[in-house]
């Protein structure tokens, strides 16, 4: 399976490293063009995740529209005061992204302007899409050093 990851902070990079692991497909799209040519020749991410190697079968991309020209899942990995503008992001690509039947967030919170769980702000934006939110009590590093981890799965 393809996947596409919005987001390159811990829960973004670690959700690479595990895709990655377990034979997954996957690019990483950060939201800083010198975050990912610093992903790219580093192969690692030292601002949100320290010391947790990237594998070379990680993509990184500088930008979401050809990332998702791919993908079959999209995870949604930013800080929940930029879903609004990772949404639109999203509006904006829905075409390249012709492939992806699956949209998850992996935002805490809620939106500020609809007071809506991430979920159910991205439901809005993408009405014809399976959206639904990936969590669990568990943290980024855990998750990038495969410790077991409990992970729930739902979906609007």
């Amino acid at each position: 399976m393809n996947f596409c990851i919005l987001g390159a902070g811990a829960w973004g990079t670690a959700m690479a490293v595990h895709l990655g692991r377990n034979g997954q497909s996957t690019t990483l799209v950060p939201r800083r063009y010198e975050q990912a040519l610093a992903l790219t020749s580093q192969r690692e991410n030292v601002l949100y995740l320290p010391g947790i190697h990237l594998d070379n079968q990680i993509q990184i991309a500088c930008e979401p529209k050809p990332a998702l020209m791919e993908a079959e899942v999209v995870l949604i990995a930013c800080p929940v005061a930029g879903l609004a503008e990772t949404a639109k992001t999203l509006e904006e690509s829905l075409e390249s992204a012709w492939r992806a039947h699956t949209f998850l967030t992996l935002c805490k919170g809620w939106e500020s302007e609809t007071s809506l769980p991430p979920p159910s702000f991205l439901k809005t934006r993408l009405p014809e899409r399976l959206v639904g939110v990936l969590s669990g009590p568990n943290n980024a590093m855990e998750v990038a050093e495969g410790k077991p981890a409990a992970i729930v799965l739902a979906t609007e």
